[in-house]
């Protein structure tokens, strides 16, 4: 994760605060480069996690196909928070889809635009939280998906 972007800190502490109550450790590593996060991957041995999750930073985000490709090596599964990163390789997906929150961005923009006033427009969460899962991903790290999650996800990825 990118210590420096405010919504990867503050994504990160919601993890830590609900890890423990699962049953979690997480294994936190910063990253300021690219670089460096070749070399944090790197370090980290097989074997030494279960799971890759990917939290939401503009840099690491930029260079999620290293992310893909530690998974892969690993067969280990990458979870996200962007459909879109499934179609790339990423294992699942539960989250928002960014581009329907573009759309709802825009409506709220037209309606300013309109002259609403912003501080009297209600808060919006997003109003679909999407599970998309990879199947050719998971097939690649020996994961078999349970029926129930096939059943429940918006889309899958072949």
């Amino acid at each position: 994760m990118a210590p420096q972007e405010p919504v990867a800190e503050m994504a990160f502490q919601f993890l830590a605060d609900v890890a423990p109550k699962l049953g979690l450790e997480l294994l936190r590593l910063e990253v300021t480069s690219k670089e460096e996060l070749v070399q944090r991957l790197q370090a980290v041995p097989t074997g030494a996690v279960d799971a890759i999750y990917y939290n939401p930073s503009n840099l690491v985000g930029a260079h999620l196909d290293l992310l893909i490709q530690k998974a892969k090596e690993d067969r280990i599964p990458l979870a996200v928070t962007d459909p879109s990163m499934v179609e790339r390789g990423a294992l699942m997906a539960y989250g928002p889809d960014m581009r329907l929150v573009g759309r709802q961005a825009a409506k709220l923009g037209t309606k300013i635009l309109q002259g609403a006033k912003p501080a009297e427009l209600p808060v919006q969460m997003p109003a679909q939280l999407p599970l998309t899962i990879n199947l050719s991903t998971a097939k690649a790290i020996g994961l078999s998906i349970p029926r129930g999650m096939l059943e429940r996800a918006e889309s899958l990825v072949e």
